[in-house]
């Protein structure tokens, strides 16, 4: 931890989960159900609510525990994507299309599965405009 960005208040730390959701102004009982869930299926090594990989699972169950809320730059997309078929419709974990439901960009088909290229400003400049444009198009045809 990086006790200049906690001591500049973008990292936030804390001695239990309600006083993290309060700190980061968060709904403290929802906080602490989503926690909750969390550590259950941490401990169960399966996440059957988003289909993260069992081995990016950790329980959050002792303090001091840390927060930041930020926005912009630091969390630009998702780094293992949203699954897409060839309409740019997100799609189930069983791969059925989720109709009405477009996702391009950053956000798409695990662009950016392994790593961000945070110096490389537009790297998905071009992807971004071609998906963007497809599922624009699909979308006006009801595909």
């Amino acid at each position: 931890m990086n006790a200049g960005l906690e001591a500049e208040g973008y990292i936030v730390r804390a001695d239990s989960i309600e006083e993290l959701a309060e700190k980061l102004n968060l709904p403290v009982e929802t906080f602490v159900k989503t926690v909750e869930r969390y550590n259950e299926l941490a401990v169960k090594g399966e996440d059957e609510d988003f289909g993260k990989e069992a081995y990016r699972l950790s329980t959050m169950d002792a303090p001091p525990y840390f927060g930041t809320r930020q926005c912009g730059g630091y969390f630009i997309c998702t780094m293992d994507g949203i699954q897409i078929d060839d309409n740019m419709h997100a799609v189930r974990a069983d791969g059925t299309a989720i109709e009405g439901l477009y996702v391009v960009g950053d956000c798409s088909g695990n662009y950016f599965a392994n790593s961000y290229p945070n110096l490389m400003g537009g790297a998905a400049a071009g992807r971004s405009t071609t998906f963007g444009r497809v599922a624009g198009k699909n979308a006006a045809k009801g595909i």
